[in-house]
C-alpha cells in the first residue's frame, strides 16, 4: 500500500522527499535519503521574438526551453500565411518555413497553448503573439563594364 501526500509550494521553492516502509505488522523502517530536489516552476513560457529571415522563413524565440514548438500546426499567422515546417535551432529558438511573405507586410504570429515549457506550463496568454515584417528588398548595384 502506498500512501501519498499532497503538498503546496511557492514558485521557485525546491522540494525534497524521503520515504520509509511499514510492514503488515506495523513495523516502520528507517527513512530513506533525501531525493534530488524538485524546483517548482510556475512561470509560463513567452514568445519573445519573431524575425523574418527571408521571404520563406521566420525565426521565433521563446523565453525559456520549450517542447512541442517543432510542430508547424502549432502556429498561426495573420494576415494569412502558412507555416509549412518548424525546425528546432535550439531549445528556445525555432526556424519556421512559410509560404511566400509579402515585402513590407506586418504579420502577427501566435504560438498555440500546446507549446509548453519543460515543467508543463502552457504559453503565457499575454505573450504568445509577436509581429514581424516581411523581408526588405535588398538593393543590388549593377557592375559597370569597362574596356
Amino acid at each position: 500500500n502506498v500512501l501519498t501526500r499532497t503538498v503546496t509550494a511557492a514558485g521557485g521553492q525546491t522540494l525534497y522527499a524521503r520515504v520509509r516502509a511499514r510492514d503488515r505488522a506495523g513495523n516502520v523502517g528507517p527513512w530513506s535519503a533525501d531525493s534530488d530536489g524538485i524546483t517548482v516552476d510556475l512561470t509560463r513560457p513567452r514568445l519573445t521574438n519573431a524575425v523574418a529571415r527571408d521571404a520563406y522563413a521566420v525565426t521565433v524565440t521563446f523565453s525559456e526551453p520549450v517542447v512541442g514548438a517543432d510542430v508547424a500546426a502549432r502556429y498561426s499567422v495573420t494576415p494569412a500565411l502558412q507555416i509549412l515546417q518548424a525546425k528546432r535551432i535550439s531549445d528556445s529558438q525555432y526556424l519556421l518555413h512559410t509560404s511566400a511573405q509579402q515585402r513590407g507586410t506586418v504579420y502577427t504570429i501566435t504560438a498555440d497553448y500546446a507549446i509548453r515549457d519543460r515543467a508543463g506550463n502552457s504559453m503565457d496568454p499575454a505573450a504568445r503573439s509577436r509581429t514581424f515584417t516581411g523581408p526588405a528588398l535588398t538593393a543590388v548595384r549593377s557592375w559597370q563594364d569597362y574596356r
